[in-house]
């Protein structure tokens, strides 16, 4: 014989169960994760979390005016060259590549123009060829007349 809860007890279980579900992935062991070598490098890359400077109210916000007593921590000079010859590197990089896209399309305009050239030149000697002088009028006012006459 199967016994049925009742419908808010069971309801009650089945958030219970959940619930329990939930928390326990979050009491995962990350201990793999930091034993990768390239999540400890980054993990020491992190900068050291130190307390703001910046002056407090009695309520724990931030005067308005009240500048910090003492500067951020900076970079050291060694990462800010090496960051600065990475950038520039990277610029030389693209700037090499844009001049070089730059000159293959000013090739492929000219090598359309000169296709553009050929083709119109072949067109008009094609149209030369059929041309009737009787038929085709040599200004607007002989349009008008051919129009008017017919």
């Amino acid at each position: 014989m199967v016994r049925v809860l009742p419908f808010g007890l069971g309801l009650r279980f089945a958030a219970a169960a959940a619930a329990t579900i939930l928390l326990s992935a979050c009491q995962s062991d990350d201990a793999a994760l930091y034993a990768d070598p390239a999540v400890a490098s980054m993990r020491s890359a992190v900068p050291a979390n130190l307390p703001s400077t910046q002056q407090l109210d009695d309520e724990g916000y931030p005067l308005v005016g009240a500048y910090p007593t003492s500067a951020a921590t900076q970079l050291k000079d060694a990462e800010v060259v090496n960051e600065r010859r990475g950038l520039q590197a990277a610029a030389s990089v693209q700037n090499a590549a844009a001049v070089s896209t730059s000159a293959a399309y000013g090739q492929s305009i000219r090598d359309l123009s000169a296709i553009q050239k050929k083709q119109r030149a072949e067109a008009e000697a094609a149209l030369a060829q059929r041309r009737d002088p009787a038929i085709t009028p040599a200004s607007a006012e002989a349009v008008l007349r051919q129009i008017e006459g017919q």
